[in-house]
């Protein structure tokens, strides 16, 4: 015999999985989703990265640090698709912590630091999906790439680039990573997440 739920009742259920607390939580299958995804962007953040910077850094002025920003703000896309997929606010930050921490076993100078900014890039990008109660659309998800990038990319700036690159290119770097994690950390995330829904991956409802 089925349970049949009054609107009282569907209410509540409604209102209990998106309650904060309920971020907390994953479940087994929330957990393989942002540990593959995860994985998958550390592979390509670690093969995009190689002696990626150094050329660009070298490049006219400017003009170098803006394409070499912009072409960080793919190194967070899965992270908004696992948001996508799995709508939970902790699934995002162990997608990040996923990234960061193949970054760090392949030798990048960063070292723990890039929880800080991979994790946390992917708890700030699921508080803001959270805040928009995981409604799909591309705007909110491009608002949270914006966040999602801007701070990944800020704090390795905030970290290592301000002494030697000045703040001129902070700012520069910055309103790249903002736009550019709109469009490419947020809207492509977004996008790749609808994709891999249709081809097996099913996506939480709200």
């Amino acid at each position: 015999m089925g349970v049949v739920l009054t609107d009282a009742g569907q209410t509540e259920v409604r209102h209990k999985r998106w309650a904060f607390g309920e971020e907390w939580k994953l479940n087994t299958l929330d957990i393989t989703v942002a540990v593959l995804l995860g994985v998958v962007q550390g592979v390509l953040v670690v093969a995009g990265a190689v002696d990626f910077f150094a050329r660009m850094f070298q490049a006219t002025g400017l003009i170098g640090i803006a394409v070499g920003f912009l072409f960080v703000t793919v190194y967070g896309t899965l992270i908004i698709t696992t948001g996508y997929l799995r709508k939970r606010i902790l699934a995002m930050v162990l997608s990040g912590a996923v990234v960061a921490m193949l970054r760090w076993l392949t030798g990048a100078p960063d070292g723990p630091l890039l929880l800080f900014y991979w994790a946390g890039a992917g708890l700030l990008g699921g508080l803001v999906l959270w805040a928009f109660r995981w409604r799909e659309g591309w705007l909110q998800y491009g608002l949270a790439g914006a966040l999602l990038s801007g701070w990944a990319g800020g704090s390795w700036f905030w970290f290592f680039g301000i002494n030697t690159l000045g703040w001129q290119a902070y700012w520069v770097a910055q309103a790249v990573l903002l736009v550019g994690g709109f469009l490419f950390t947020g809207v492509l995330g977004y996008y790749v997440g609808t994709a891999v829904s249709r081809i097996g991956v099913s996506a939480i409802e709200r």
